[in-house]
């Protein structure tokens, strides 16, 4: 078994070789465990975390990022492979109730809701169950896929409480709907069910999902977003005074996309409701409302702060958008913080913005973007150097053109590389840009 179990080892017959491992009249599952857990430990993802850093911020070549990108599951393909197949012999003959005595749940978790999602036979309900029932963190989006392909609507007690959780996770959402709406059913009925019980967050939260949720059986495009503004509207008959026209503001914001409009009809009573309730919303739910907050000018610095410091792209893109929309004191400070974000579309996001207007020591800061390790960053530092013309930035755009294959990577679009070079030859031949 240890010859498939290990990190990169050969991805051929996990299954054979653990059925053959496992045979016999006293199966050793334990020690079978312990080896296909060691190997996930060994090449989970957080080993790759740095390199896979690295390719999503195009701070290597793009044949390199799609090698990084591609290592992990490959490294621990065999391990999940191997933990599935042990799971499947022991479920043919002890069933699924023993997984939650081992300390290794969670991969045992995970591997019995892949068996079944991928399965096109009808689980025992007992199985489902026990998956919702136990199922926690990264766990819980593939025991909900599992259900999702074998519903069974004596599952419904635990899709209310699911659906009436204030900590749901963003990735999980969508899929919750698409089980209320399953077999072309309306899911605002299960949304007006709990409606009463959750937070306020929790049901602006529920009309952006309602928004957001492409549903299987729905036309594309004007159609589709006719619907679900009138399926959203339907749970807003259910919200008080407020709360309703914070809503349809939020609608407004997400199908017009026009903020002065949204921002407009809100009241003071809709304000003070948004102002409250902004720091308890999700981010992404939050990053618009944050928007639509600053557009009304209210005060978002707190709001944009939180959106920054989740290190996601959507948030932190977010956050600088409200600030430029807000235009307050203290912008440009705020800005350069944004510039050390972890992800490159912020930077560059906040790069662009700093320069127009840029005094003399800002410009000295801002200087670093042409050592920025995502290539797309210095790309934009070059690509705002041939309008902004600053004599500061002749030393840099003079080292691209010496060392392009490090400083603009190859996927860099080459008439640009060739404008830089040119124009770095030129500033170093007279001086100036």
């Amino acid at each position: 078994m240890d010859s498939v179990a290990g990190p990169g080892g050969p991805h051929i017959n996990v299954e054979a070789i653990s059925a053959g491992a496992l045979s016999g009249e006293f199966p050793d599952y334990g020690r079978a465990i312990e080896r296909f857990a060691r190997s996930q430990t060994e090449a989970w993802m957080q080993n790759f975390a740095a390199d896979i850093y690295k390719a999503e911020e195009h701070a290597v070549d793009a044949d390199v990022a799609d090698h990084l990108i591609d290592e992990p599951s490959e490294q621990y393909f065999n391990a999940r492979e191997g933990m599935k197949a042990v799971v499947s012999l022991r479920r043919q003959r002890e069933g699924v109730t023993w997984i939650t005595a081992t300390p290794h749940r969670k991969l045992l978790l995970y591997a019995l809701g892949e068996l079944i999602a991928q399965s096109p036979q009808k689980p025992r309900i007992e199985e489902l169950e026990l998956l919702l029932a136990e199922a926690e963190g990264w766990v819980k989006d593939q025991a909900w896929r599992a259900c999702e392909q074998h519903w069974d609507d004596a599952l419904s007690r635990f899709l209310m409480e699911e659906l009436a959780r204030p900590d749901l996770d963003s990735s999980l959402r969508p899929r919750l709907i698409k089980i209320a709406a399953r077999s072309g059913r309306d899911p605002v009925p299960d949304f007006v069910a709990i409606a009463d019980r959750v937070t306020v967050a929790r049901r602006l939260q529920m009309v952006y999902d309602l928004m957001a949720t492409a549903l299987r059986d729905e036309p594309k495009w004007k159609d589709d977003e006719a619907i679900r503004r009138a399926r959203a509207e339907l749970l807003l008959q259910h919200f008080g005074p407020d709360e309703r026209e914070l809503s349809l503001a939020l609608i407004d914001a997400l199908t017009s996309h026009d903020l002065r409009a949204a921002a407009a009809k809100l009241s003071k009573g809709n304000l003070a409701l948004l102002n409250s309730t902004l720091p308890m919303l999700s981010s992404d739910v939050a990053g618009l409302l944050c928007c639509l907050a600053a557009t009304a000018g209210l005060n978002i610095d707190q709001a944009a702060v939180r959106l920054l410091s989740t290190g996601e792209v959507a948030d932190g893109y977010a956050a600088v958008q409200a600030m430029l929309i807000a235009d307050s004191a203290g912008l440009r400070a705020r800005l350069f913080e944004a510039m050390s974000h972890k992800r490159y579309n912020v930077r560059r996001l906040a790069f662009r913005a700093l320069t127009d207007g840029a005094t003399a020591e800002e410009r000295l800061k801002l200087l670093a973007a042409a050592r920025d390790h995502g290539s797309d960053v210095r790309r934009t530092f070059a690509d705002r150097m041939e309008s902004c013309r600053w004599p500061e930035a002749i030393g840099a755009l003079v080292d691209f053109a010496e060392r392009r294959p490090q400083l603009l990577h190859a996927s860099c679009d080459g008439d640009l590389v060739v404008q830089v070079q040119s124009r770095a030859c030129c500033c170093a031949s007279v001086g100036r840009i």
